[in-house]
């Protein structure tokens, strides 16, 4: 059916967008927490990307429904600001109908959250506390970074 493909295709870009910046913010402000950490030499800087990449299941797992939910609102709503609701209605499609278009969607969205929620995110979430804890096991001569030294200055109070 065309319609059912216009509404699905409508309601996954709109749940892809939606999705993308709701995953920009929660990433962004994940990131300035690793980065922190790295700069505090509680985290080394090259793990900070890995233990992010292995945490973003996690974070897609919660925000995939979400985005679902604002997608199809944005697209039903796009569907009534541009009277192609009222077309549809006069050609006699009701208002269970046109809803039930928008399951389409949601058993790909839910397939996804499945795959996310009981193989990826325990694996990456898995693969994160592996990195962390590496990174806390590390001695103290690894935290030595090239180029950086402290010297003290010796002052007369000190030779006394």
């Amino acid at each position: 059916m065309i319609i059912f493909r216009y509404i699905t295709r409508e309601v996954l870009i709109s749940t892809l967008a939606v999705t993308a910046v709701l995953m920009l913010i929660i990433t962004s402000a994940r990131l300035i927490k690793y980065l922190s950490d790295a700069a505090a030499g509680k985290l080394e800087a090259g793990a900070v990307l890995l233990v992010l990449l292995f945490r973003m299941p996690g974070f897609l797992e919660l925000l995939l429904p979400l985005g679902l939910f604002l997608g199809i609102l944005l697209a039903y709503g796009r569907l009534c600001l541009d009277s192609e609701m009222a077309v549809l209605r006069a050609t006699g499609f009701s208002d269970h109908r046109l809803l039930a278009y928008a399951y389409g969607p949601t058993a790909v969205v839910a397939v996804l959250v499945f795959i996310l929620s009981v193989w990826l995110t325990p694996l990456g979430l898995q693969k994160a506390e592996q990195l962390l804890a590496a990174q806390d096991a590390r001695s103290e001569l690894e935290l030595v970074t090239p180029g950086r030294f402290f010297v003290p200055v010796i002052g007369s109070s000190d030779l006394c």
